[in-house]
């Protein structure tokens, strides 16, 4: 009886250890999927909207700050090369690491300070969503059809990014920490991003990326949240 004792405590004591390893391994990958599945052509900038910000958060609230900045920097990088966007795979290795390297330490680091997020995560909410009421650009899909985004779709998402904030707020205070990390984490991305297309393409094209961005925020942080508390969950209980 003791050996299968130090049996099941070694199998156990490996799958402690190799866990990590294994979480690194497919939030990376699904992290490349991600931002690959849908991707939109950027001509200003030569970049691409994608919707790969949703892994990114994943990965960096399941996973914590190392697992997400690995998991951010190198998952999207590695779709910037499959997709031949090579001019921004060294600068997404480093801005979309720092991303999901913030997002996890502020999501484990602040978890109990819910009161003063709330009314942060209220004031973030609310600045993102009145500089994306104010968005009325052109982009151009890969297939070459013009598309206009109006003010209308804009005004959308911010409504829904307002209700949502305020509902998390009241209805689950603790789950404002994540949304704000994923805020704040958000943010880095949007300035990295500027900075480094300000140094390729001039001032005028990178802040045409600007909102566009701060969308991909949006859309990562409205599809991250209710995965990631199913994941932390589960993992929590494994």
């Amino acid at each position: 009886m003791e050996i299968f004792y130090y049996l099941h405590r070694g199998v156990r004591e490996y799958r402690m250890r190799t866990r990590p390893l294994v979480q690194l391994s497919l939030l990376t990958a699904f992290t490349t999927v991600a931002t690959m599945s849908l991707s939109i052509y950027i001509p200003a900038t030569r970049g691409y909207f994608n919707v790969g910000e949703i892994m990114v958060y994943i990965s960096a609230i399941v996973g914590g700050p190392y697992i997400g900045g690995f998991a951010g920097g190198v998952g999207s990088m590695l779709a910037d090369v499959f997709l031949q966007y090579y001019i921004y795979a060294p600068a997404t290795l480093m801005i979309k690491g720092a991303e999901g390297f913030i997002t996890g330490f502020i999501a484990r680091r602040y978890g109990k300070k819910t009161k003063m997020l709330s009314i942060l995560l209220l004031l973030s909410m609310g600045a993102i969503s009145l500089y994306l009421s104010l968005g009325d650009f052109m982009i151009l899909v890969l297939l070459g059809n013009e598309v206009r985004i109006p003010n209308l779709l804009w005004l959308i998402l911010s409504a829904v990014l307002i209700v949502l904030s305020t509902i998390i707020v009241i209805l689950k205070p603790e789950t404002s920490r994540n949304v704000l990390a994923m805020s704040l984490g958000g943010g880095i991305m949007v300035i990295g991003y500027f900075v480094y297309e300000s140094i390729l393409f001039g001032f005028g094209a990178a802040f045409v990326e600007v909102p566009i961005n701060i969308a991909q925020v949006a859309f990562g942080i409205i599809g991250a949240l209710p995965i990631a508390r199913v994941l932390e969950r589960a993992v929590t209980q494994a």
